[in-house]
């Protein structure tokens, strides 16, 4: 049937149970074996089902759009996860922009800041060029050496030795050089550029050099190291979605230790707090509840490698729980989303003595999980579910009793009622006279955990005026409304292994 192909758990074991007059009404008579003839007036004993299903099976079975952990006492834990969120090397220090500089003395500081409140070091390069470039508009040669002692590889400052012909104010002479950048390393301590020339006539004299450039293209950097700044970084938003509460018509439900997990994976060399812009949780009616915590307020603190530790990549594990949030409140108000916008901000503390590094390959990953265990404290948990149903063409039915047995192992009882409804979507009448008790919840200890069976035996008869308002309805509502042991009052374990098994039997009569 329709109805057991939606996804919340228990609502299969309810159909299982109370929608057994649809096994008689949809299926052929004459296909159903093991039939007794048990009265000449064409009365018919037929064992319609029997099953038992255990709480994993159904999850199994079902198209719950999460994943199911085990813990070691058979204890069930759902597990809802956002995207992957991530910040790399490349958005936190983008790449060196194009850079033009006029060298207007032979001991000249190009001025090289770096933006925001960065301090770094000092810089490895990834790629990069680097070009010099003068002009000689003297009539003699020059001997020229120029010195960039920032700018050093293998431990070796950069120099340039060479020579450049006469030239005149209308013809100058020019020499130029460019250096691949890839491997050196730039000494950024004062954000700046040192440079350095002696040119030197062959008369021994020193001489300036005119319309001497230095240009920096295609700048990438392989490793930076000193105070990363306190800037804040965006990581972004995401939404979870909770499939489990979707059909949740009305009454409460407790969790006994669910969890928001914030994990981290952060492989820039230092400190991160998440900050939360928002962490809510979306409710059935539409509302949106904040997560209160100090941790949404102040945020999470993600820890780091340290210099001893470049490459490697710290993992951070935080829990939202009981204990430090209203996260058990707000997952008893039929939760179907958890909506969070998340920032890093780095060195929260503005601890300028922190020497931080990054990699090209340095990042930051961020992903938020919802565990919802099954040891949870419900009472009157209503589904409520609407689905088509068309009986006239099964009319030869004079009436049925049904049998049902029901040997209960989880610590859950339903009730339930299932109205049929005309196609102007009325109420023409209902299975049961009241919301009956269908599945009685098994006995728990002091720790919520099963000590026996819950045991129920039901009998439904349906007859007359009721059969045909039933054969000529057009939908049918499924009412059912689940508590757990004593109707709620303490909270249950439910594992795996645990199982309710239903045995249905009709006693029919044939027009």
């Amino acid at each position: 049937m329709e109805s057991i192909r939606h996804k919340f758990v228990l609502r299969y074991l309810f159909v299982l149970a109370l929608g057994s007059f649809l096994l008689v009404t949809c299926n052929k008579l004459d296909d159903i074996e093991n039939t007794e003839v048990i009265g000449a007036d064409a009365q018919y004993a037929l064992p319609l089902a029997s099953a038992r299903l255990s709480f994993l099976d159904v999850i199994d079975y079902l198209n719950v759009d999460s994943s199911i952990t085990l813990e070691s006492d058979g204890l069930i834990r759902l597990n809802y996860k956002g995207d992957v969120l991530t910040i790399n090397s490349e958005q936190l220090f983008d790449n060196i922009p194009l850079y033009i500089d006029q060298v207007t003395d032979t001991n000249y500081v190009s001025e090289f800041p770096i933006p925001g409140s960065i301090d770094i070091d000092f810089i490895d390069f990834k790629t990069g060029e680097m070009a010099l470039s003068f002009q000689n508009e003297r009539n003699v040669p020059l001997t020229v050496d120029v010195y960039i002692e920032d700018l050093s590889k293998n431990g070796t400052t950069y120099q340039w030795s060479t020579t450049v012909e006469a030239g005149t104010d209308a013809d100058p002479s020019s020499q130029n050089t460019t250096v691949d950048l890839e491997g050196w390393k730039w000494d950024t301590s004062n954000d700046d550029l040192s440079i350095r020339y002696v040119a030197i006539d062959p008369d021994g004299n020193r001489q300036y050099l005119t319309k001497f450039f230095m240009i920096l293209t295609n700048l990438e950097y392989a490793y930076a190291e000193g105070y990363l700044g306190n800037d804040l970084y965006t990581l972004g938003e995401d939404t979870i979605d909770i499939d489990f509460f979707e059909d949740w018509a009305e009454g409460m439900i407790y969790f006994e230790d669910p969890k928001i997990t914030f994990t981290a994976f952060n492989s820039f060399g230092f400190p991160v707090d998440a900050v939360f812009e928002k962490m809510s949780i979306r409710t059935l009616d539409g509302n949106l509840i904040p997560l209160e915590s100090e941790f949404v307020t102040n945020g999470v603190y993600i820890d780091y490698p340290r210099l001893d530790e470049v490459g490697d990549t710290v993992i951070t594990n935080f829990a939202f729980n009981k204990d430090n949030s209203n996260i058990r409140e707000v997952l008893g108000a039929g939760p179907v989303a958890v909506e969070y916008d998340v920032d890093g901000e780095p060195n929260p503390e503005m601890n300028t003595s922190i020497q931080g590094f990054m990699l090209d390959i340095s990042e930051l990953r961020v992903q938020m999980e919802v565990e919802i265990p099954m040891y949870a404290a419900a009472s009157k948990f209503e589904i409520r579910d609407t689905s088509d149903f068309n009986l006239e063409d099964y009319g030869n039915i004079d009436f049925a009793e049904f049998k049902l047995v029901a040997e209960n192992e989880l610590p859950l009882a339903a009730d339930m009622q299932l109205y049929f409804l005309d196609s102007q979507n009325r109420v023409v009448d209902s299975l049961l006279n009241n919301v009956e008790r269908i599945i009685e919840a098994a006995p728990v200890d002091s720790e919520g955990v099963v000590t026996g069976l819950g045991e129920k035996t039901s009998f439904v008869t349906v007859e007359g005026t009721k059969l045909d308002n039933i054969l000529s309805a057009k939908k049918m509502v499924l009412y059912s409304s689940f508590s757990t042991t004593n109707d709620g009052t303490e909270s249950v374990q439910v594992e795996a292994e645990q199982a309710v098994e239903v045995r249905v039997g009709v006693q029919l009569g044939l027009e």
